[in-house]
Formats: C-alpha cells, sequence, structure tokens
C-alpha cells in the first residue's frame, strides 16, 4: 500500500506539521505501508537555496521522522555530489521506519529544538505575547531569546502563512506555528528529558557541512552534563541482547569540536555501563580509556569543526543500565559541546557505502534525463526523478522518466 503525504514532504518547519504528522504519521509507520512525496516544490524555494546542503540533510531526517521512504528527490539535488552523505544515511534507515523489525539495521537520532510558537507552556504568553499564527511580535520575542545560540528569522512574514506559504519563506526561519519541536530520525533512539538535560543551538559551523542547520549541547552553568539515550528494545532481535546472539555493530557520533573540555561516549555493555571513548576536544590526538574497543576517528580536529567518534561494539547489552536516568548510551562533557546526534546500526547489515557507478545515459527504452543509483546493503535504491525502483540484489536498472517530468 503506498501514501502520498503532503506538506511534510515538501520541506521542514512548515506550519502545522504537527498536524500533518497527527493525520498520516502514524499510516506511515504501519507495516505494509509505503509513504512517497515530492521534493521539488521546497528545493527551488529561496529558504532552501540558502543553504542546500542543510536543507537536503534535514529534509531527509525530517522524512524519517515521518515515516516517508520514497522521497521525490529534485534533479538539481541528485546531481550535487555534497548531497551523496544525506543519501547515504537515509538509504540507510529507510527500511527501519516501520515493523517488521527483523528487517531493521538500527537507529539515527539528529538532536534539535523546535520553536513553536503555538505553545504556550513554554513561551507563556504573559511574556511572549498573545499566542496567534498571525503574531509576529511573539516570533521575534521567541527568536530573541534564543539568538545568541544562532535562532533567527529570516522571512517572517512566511511564519505566519498557511503550510503552503510557510514552506517557502525568502531567508531560514527557526519558529513556526505547530512545527515539530523534537528530534528528528526513524524513532528508533530516544533522548530522555532533553530539555533539561541539553539546550537547542541554531546554525552551527559552516553551511557546506550538513549537520548544523540544528544541534543541541551540553550547559555546564545550568547543570547540563550528561545526555541519556534509550533504544527501541525490538531492535536486533530484541534488547537486551544475549550474547550468544553474536551481534555486531558500529556506532558513529557526530559533535561540533569548538575546543577545550573532554566529551565522554559511554554505553551499556555485557559488563555494565562502561565508557567506549574520552576525547579531549580539539587536542593533538584522540585519548581512549583502556577498556575502548576501537580508536575514534583518525585526525584530529582543529576548534570550530565537524568532528565524529566512530566506534565497533561486540558486547553490547543495552539494558538501560546507564547513569540515573536508566539509559543504553551517555554522552557526557565538561564543557559546553555542541552535538549534531548519532546512527548505531548492525555492522553485518549496513557496509560502508560503495562509490556510486557510472551515471548511465540511456536505458533499453529512453534517454535518461535525470537518475542515481545509491548501493544500500542487501539492494539498491534507485531514484528517477519521482519514481523508484528497489531492485533485487546485483540488479541494477535505470528507469526513463516520463514527458511530463523531463
Amino acid at each position: 500500500m503506498a501514501s502520498l503525504i503532503r506538506s511534510a514532504s515538501h520541506g521542514y518547519q512548515i506550519n502545522f506539521e504537527l498536524e500533518d504528522y497527527a493525520a498520516k504519521g502514524a499510516l506511515c509507520h504501519t507495516e505494509g505501508v509505503n509513504c512517497r512525496g515530492e521534493e521539488w516544490p521546497f528545493s527551488n524555494t529561496a529558504g532552501y537555496l540558502e543553504a542546500p546542503v542543510w536543507g537536503e540533510y534535514w529534509h531527509l531526517l525530517a522524512l524519517l521522522w515521518f515515516g516517508t521512504d520514497r522521497p521525490g528527490l529534485s534533479q538539481p539535488a541528485l546531481d550535487d555530489p555534497a548531497n551523496l552523505p544525506a543519501y547515504t544515511v537515509f538509504n540507510r534507515y529507510a527500511g527501519s521506519i516501520r515493523p517488521p523489525a527483523a528487517a531493521w539495521t538500527g537507529a539515527i537520532i539528529a538532536l534539535r529544538d523546535g520553536l513553536d510558537a503555538a505553545d504556550t507552556a513554554r513561551f507563556p504568553e504573559a511574556l511572549f505575547g498573545g499566542a496567534s499564527q498571525t503574531n509576529t511580535a511573539r516570533n521575534a520575542a521567541i527568536v530573541a531569546a534564543f539568538a545568541a545560540r544562532g535562532a533567527a528569522q529570516g522571512d517572517a512574514a512566511a511564519a505566519t502563512r498557511p503550510p503552503l506559504g510557510s514552506r517557502s519563506p525568502a531567508s531560514l526561519n527557526d519558529v513556526g506555528w505547530r512545527v515539530s519541536a523534537g528530534n528528528w530520525g526513524n524513532a528508533l533512539a530516544m533522548q530522555l528529558a532533553p530539555n533539561e538535560t541539553s539546550i537547542g543551538w541554531w546554525r552551527v559551523g559552516p553551511r557546506a557541512a550538513p549537520y548544523g542547520r540544528f544541534a543541541r549541547g551540553f550547559h555546564a552553568a545550568s547543570g547540563r552534563t550528561a545526555m541519556s539515550f534509550v533504544l527501541d528494545t525490538r531492535l536486533w532481535g530484541g534488547l537486551p541482547l544475549p550474547a550468544a546472539r553474536g551481534v555486531v555493530l558500529t556506532l558513529r557520533l557526530v559533535y561540533f569540536d569548538a575546543g577545550g573540555g573532554v566529551l565522554t561516549l559511554a554505553y551499556d555493555a555485557a559488563g555494565g555501563c562502561a565508557a567506549a571513548a574520552t576525547v579531549p576536544l580539539a587536542a593533538a590526538a584522540v585519548v581512549l580509556v583502556p577498556w575502548a574497543k576501537v580508536p575514534a576517528a583518525g585526525a584530529p580536529t582543529a576548534p570550530g569543526s565537524w568532528a565524529e567518534i566512530v566506534i565497533n561494539i561486540s558486547d553490547g547489552f543495552f539494558g538501560r543500565r546507564c547513569g540515573p536516568r536508566g539509559a543504553d548510551i551517555v554522552l557526557s562533557a565538561t564543557a559546553d559541546t555542541i552535538v549534531h546526534g548519532f546512527e548505531i546500526y548492525r555492522t553485518s547489515t549496513s557496509s560502508p557505502p560503495e562509490p556510486l557507478p557510472p551515471m548511465p545515459t540511456e536505458s533499453l527504452v529512453g534517454t535518461i534525463v535525470a537518475a542515481v543509483v545509491v548501493p544500500i546493503g542487501l539492494s539498491s535504491l534507485l531514484v528517477a526523478g519521482y519514481y523508484y525502483y528497489r531492485p533485487r540484489q546485483g540488479d541494477a536498472k535505470v528507469l526513463p522518466l516520463p514527458a511530463e517530468s523531463r
């Protein structure tokens, strides 16, 4: 069964996307259903073109959250090699957004803080002004409260419009009406008490890197020094993991190295909660505690850049025994480090991506205008304009675009 979603496939930070999710999100997460959409209207807007790498990457993360596994990607986006990392991540998890759980490769979570002007509990009217979709003064007051951490409102009028109008701002907006406020990903990793343990950031780092459109960070002054996460208990045959199951995982954490402090990553291992990596930020080398499984990513990074820690896990248990909140994974820091998020996936079914094959120029039945074949583990997802074909392993077919789509 296939279902067409509308506003969510046209972008993110769109007014009333919570209503859109309430209407179709559950359906899109139902076994046997596939949800598709069309990105073209969004990818032509000035707001998207202001930072297209951010736009493509975060839109795909939003689609995972919504349950959309068949996005209609635009030709300009497909032609841009800067988007290949986004497509690799999306394709890894597009099959892990609905049952059956046996098909799931892992979990991904991208941290963010969505500013919803309709939330009067978080933004009381006495402090921020009357709660109305058209109250630009309220939106400005909310943005002002977070401006020091990057929040801004590039097109105040667009933020007051209906969904189709709000999807096309002249410049990026960080406040909307009935917009998603939480983290994005495939909903198989969840942050515990996000606002109590971390703070939001916006527009972090260079726009050529995909991660910084949104983020969350530690805040030592308010005691926010540890973030806790739990994994869906249906993953990898069921959690906790028995040692006999022999599951080997890869965990990849992306953070912003602003210099100073120490970042620690811990997970619930067979022997209890253990720190897997302790990283002095902007140090000359990565320092690991004795029980680290593999070195974290090779070359040291300079302050002011995105970096990653990658570890292999062969002794995972994930029985929620880490920290006082009962977590599977805990991040802690001694400084106000900013974090993009992490992914954790079964290595046996999620091999590192191979280079793309040469772009074909014609098929048996016609000329190809725009197409890309992306290897994703056991199969390939081909995206040709708005049309999709998931071939069998080893198969690679190219579909012609209909004339009206060329």
